[in-house]
């Protein structure tokens, strides 16, 4: 038991980044404790006393602990929580003591079973005390009457749209896997069939919620990764409260409009297949299947190296990257050179430069007598102003009393065009965001997902006219932020991106389960990336227009998906996945069973020779 922990650890059962190897201990324990039970009198007694001696150590120690981290960051004061750990410390001994005594007792069993009756009570109670009551149509993995909404509208998309996209779904927190659950291909995950594969492009995506982490979930709303993931839906709780609803029901639907919706530029809303507790925005730049180039970008990664071009866990690296997916095939250097040699035309090159640049911005801490009330951002006057030195770190804040604002240095306005906006704000520092125009009126208002990650922090908002005033009002009264970097591009200079991507497409995309098949028509070959993860068991063939059938090398490109050097002219092809070794294994699977069969055969047919001889002596 003392090297369970390291054995999880060794075959990936849930071991990095979440405790569940704990659960796994508990079983083995108790399972231990079963079998062993009605031993007991083989025992002897110091076993009781060094048990003792560990268990309660540690438990002590725990609560030691604790102690230490009250009122830290994200850990609260134990209140109550400190006289229920030194009952249960008082209650060890208890029983520890009866326990060394009457081991031996026949009524032992007895007294046992009772015991643990009366301690499943008492945990019981002080569990539902602790953490509260929870209303399962409301709170219980979001609320299962909001779970059946948005399983309604997945099937309605499923039923009409049968292109390969992604998901992006607001109502997907940290760890987990409601994509599997309701039947579509999302951005969050947790399980513990880890994709290694993946395993460079979530860190330079910052997917992770920690570093090399399995749990892991995109909620920043970045449109250059929405597009390189192939995001075609954004499915949005509607949480109304006095700002977000519209006065009156829209008449054409005779639900409520959802306002001032974060939602990346090019996305409309499709009012057939929103709810009244659901909006779906669909993806008028969506491009399928994936993207081709004539230009290869080296990683410049070493073997072992922890910095490199594409990570070095900067916070303005995401942005960097996520304009490089667009822009060329990443591949390896070793990869880059293979890949000249079947097509020595491409070009070559470190990754580009960043187009979206920094804004500066004057910001102030902005702490006023009552909660933060955008409706009330023109009558400050009551308000203390304290403005904060470039780059600095933001501390002491009073949450929802004390705001963060963000005003141009220069002008009235951050930009007259329209633009998207990053932010530089941890998803950690749970905080909502506000944009406003010149007016002071509300363009744009997101709180994203609340994730305990100090992995994620650059975050995306979409105003659609000028932007006069950012406001960041934090939930919490403790701990550091960083200094709140702005970071702009034109949406004009994104759409000359996807015009270069749609200027070489992948035409008639299809897919199955397996298999992905598309034509092309290059006058020379170029290096195609799908939005795919890439895996050994991927393998292409492609027919040009003569029929003549090729197979060509499958690289990891992107830090993880499917890439390879494309045909000239043109060209069909298919994309088809085959479980490395597969077939191996199934031929020994076969030989096994019919050597199995032989056996088996051969001694029932020897068996009844032997009876044969018996019965006829």
């Amino acid at each position: 038991m003392l090297f369970t922990p390291i054995t999880y650890q060794l075959v990936h059962g849930f071991t990095i980044d979440y405790g569940r190897w704990q659960i796994f201990v508990v079983t083995i324990a108790i399972a231990y404790v079963a079998l062993q039970f009605e031993h007991r009198h083989a025992f002897k007694v110091w076993y009781f006393d060094v048990s003792f001696a560990v268990i309660f150590g540690l438990a002590f120690y725990a609560l030691a602990v604790a102690q230490a981290n009250e009122n830290q960051y994200f850990f609260t004061a134990l209140e109550e929580r400190e006289w229920v750990a030194i009952g249960t410390l008082l209650y060890m001994i208890g029983v520890y003591l009866y326990f060394r005594k009457q081991y031996m007792s026949k009524t032992l069993t007895e007294i046992m079973k009772n015991a643990i009756f009366f301690e499943s009570i008492i945990m019981g109670a002080l569990i539902m005390n602790i953490h509260g009551l929870v209303s399962y149509p409301n709170r219980i993995d979001n609320g299962l009457t909001l779970i059946r909404d948005q399983r309604d509208v997945i099937t309605s998309i499923n039923r009409e749209d049968d292109d390969l996209f992604r998901i992006f779904n607001l109502n997907s927190g940290e760890s987990t896997n409601l994509g599997m659950r309701l039947g579509y291909n999302g951005v969050t995950a947790f399980h513990s069939l880890y994709n290694f594969h993946v395993s460079d492009f979530n860190a330079w995506s910052h997917m992770n919620y920690n570093y090399r982490g399995w749990s892991m979930g995109y909620h920043e709303k970045r449109y250059n990764l929405d597009t390189f993931l192939g995001i075609k839906y954004y499915l949005m709780q509607n949480v109304y409260d006095s700002y977000t609803r519209s006065a009156e029901p829209n008449p054409d639907t005779g639900y409520y409009d959802y306002l001032y919706q974060n939602v990346p530029h090019g996305f409309t809303k499709n009012y057939e297949l929103s709810t009244e507790l659901n909006s779906v925005y669909e993806n008028q730049n969506f491009i399928e299947g994936g993207f081709s180039f004539d230009t290869l970008i080296r990683t410049n990664k070493i073997e072992g190296a922890s910095i490199y071009d594409f990570f070095a866990n900067t916070t303005t690296e995401v942005l960097t990257n996520e304009e490089a997916y667009l822009t060329g095939g990443i591949l390896d250097n070793e990869d880059v050179l293979s890949v000249l040699e079947q097509a020595p035309h491409l070009q070559v090159q470190d990754i580009p430069n960043r187009n979206i640049a920094r804004v500066f911005a004057n910001v102030e801490f902005v702490t006023c007598p009552t909660i933060f009330n955008p409706n009330l951002l023109n009558d400050l006057e009551a308000c203390e102003t304290a403005l904060i030195p470039p780059n600095s770190t933001l501390s002491n804040f009073q949450g929802e009393f004390k705001t963060i604002h963000l005003t141009p240095t220069t002008g009235n306005h951050f930009a007259e065009e329209t633009s998207f906006f990053a932010l530089q704000l941890r998803l950690s520092h749970f905080s909502t965001v506000y944009f406003f125009d010149e007016n002071n009126e509300i363009i744009v208002r997101d709180a994203h997902s609340f994730v305990n990650t100090s992995f994620k922090f650059m975050r995306g908002y979409y105003p659609d006219r000028p932007v006069s005033r950012i406001v960041i009002v934090p939930k919490f009264s403790s701990g550091t932020m960083f200094y709140p970097v702005l970071y702009r591009e034109a949406y004009s200079d994104y759409l000359e991106r996807l015009n270069l991507l749609n200027a070489y497409p992948l035409e008639r995309f299809t897919h199955t389960k397996n298999t992905m098949e598309f034509e092309t028509n290059y006058d020379q070959s170029r290096f195609i990336v799908l939005q795919t993860p890439y895996d050994p068991g991927w393998n292409v063939t492609y027919w040009n227009d003569q029929g003549q059938s090729f197979t060509t090398p499958v690289y990891r490109a992107q830090g993880g998906f499917i890439g390879f050097v494309s045909g000239e002219g043109f060209t069909r092809y298919r994309v088809h996945y085959w479980t490395p070794y597969l077939t191996e294994g199934l031929l020994l699977s076969l030989s096994g069973a019919v050597l199995l069969g032989g056996v088996t055969g051969a001694a029932w047919y020897i068996q009844r020779k032997k009876d044969d001889v018996s019965s006829g002596a």
